[in-house]
């Protein structure tokens, strides 16, 4: 998956808001190229869990339950009159168990969805419906259908995507602990979401201590989804870089490399621990766009205050 993809992220966060907000209706999802309509599939939700994927040609049941079609022909075609969707019919005639048509639609909706991902581009339009009288008799969650979508759809991540993530502090945002809280997760992502749950948030390079080896891609879905969110840190590292700016300003400090390296003799601190240290808070990956071109100019005046301490 690239979390990044509209139709991806779009459909993922589309699922887990209806999900969270207990919404009835169905999703409607168009895929389109070049303009045209290619393909439509139908996410139906009751009461937010989704009761049936609809995407024609993906995933018959007849092909996951692996019937021999001419071998019961005569009993399905007995049954093709009979009322109800095609999985209980075969129920009542004694071609499945219930246990195992519940399995074969959990994953005909698994495999939909999958499907639905790797759409390059699509729309979207939901058309709420008053709740259901009748339960759906074999829901999925939600965060289930989109989980296995992103774990069987993840691609490789930029280097620079993935120096962001280290270096942020993260929390479960709202969404997050109410999709996440009832969802059949892998063990390192259990192990993720149990720790946030701990802590309030962590930074992601602890994230990914405790994780295991997918961790990385994992948590950049969940921020693409919204599941977590970034903790602010921006009061702190705002406050360091808007005082290096004022020091670059001011030509005294900015002539003074000990100044910009706030090193005022009352540490032990040499010159290149000081700079990693701030470094760590003024850095462009830590900031938006707009801030990067400051940060850039903070950190090569800082680079050259360490050198000139380092020449003496």
């Amino acid at each position: 998956m690239d979390p990044h993809a509209p139709t991806a992220s779009g459909l993922g966060r589309a699922l887990l808001r209806l999900a969270h907000a207990g919404s009835n209706g169905t999703l409607e999802v168009t895929h389109t190229r070049r303009g045209r309509v290619v393909d439509r599939a139908r996410f139906v939700l009751h009461g937010g869990t989704v009761a049936s994927v609809d995407l024609p040609g993906v995933a018959p049941l007849h092909e996951l339950l692996e019937l021999d079609l001419e071998r019961h022909r005569r009993l399905l075609d007995r049954i093709e009159a009979s009322p109800g969707p095609i999985g209980e019919r075969l129920v009542r005639v004694g071609l499945l168990s219930p246990e195992a048509l519940a399995l074969a639609l959990r994953k005909q909706m698994r495999v939909r969805t999958e499907a639905v991902f790797r759409w390059n581009a699509a729309e979207f339009r939901f058309v709420p419906v008053a709740a259901p009288g009748v339960r759906a008799p074999h829901p999925a969650r939600a965060i289930d259908l989109v989980m296995h979508a992103c774990r069987s759809t993840m691609r490789a991540m930029p280097a620079a995507v993935r120096r962001r993530l280290a270096n942020a502090d993260f929390e479960l945002s709202e969404r997050g602990r109410a999709v996440l809280g009832a969802a059949g997760l892998q063990p390192g992502e259990l192990a993720m979401r149990d720790a946030l749950l701990r802590a309030g948030s962590l930074r992601g390079e602890s994230l990914f201590g405790i994780a295991g080896p997918r961790a990385e891609r994992t948590l950049h879905v969940w921020s693409v989804l919204g599941v977590v969110r970034e903790r602010s840190m921006d009061s702190t590292r705002h406050r360091v870089l808007l005082r290096k700016r004022r020091q670059l300003r001011d030509g005294r400090q900015a002539q003074d490399p000990h100044t910009l390296l706030e090193l005022d003799g009352t540490t032990a601190m040499t010159p290149r621990q000081s700079l990693k240290r701030i470094l760590k808070d003024v850095h462009p990956d830590r900031f938006g766009p707009e801030l990067q071109g400051a940060s850039g100019e903070v950190v090569r005046a800082l680079l050259e205050a360490e050198r000139a301490l380092r020449g003496k």
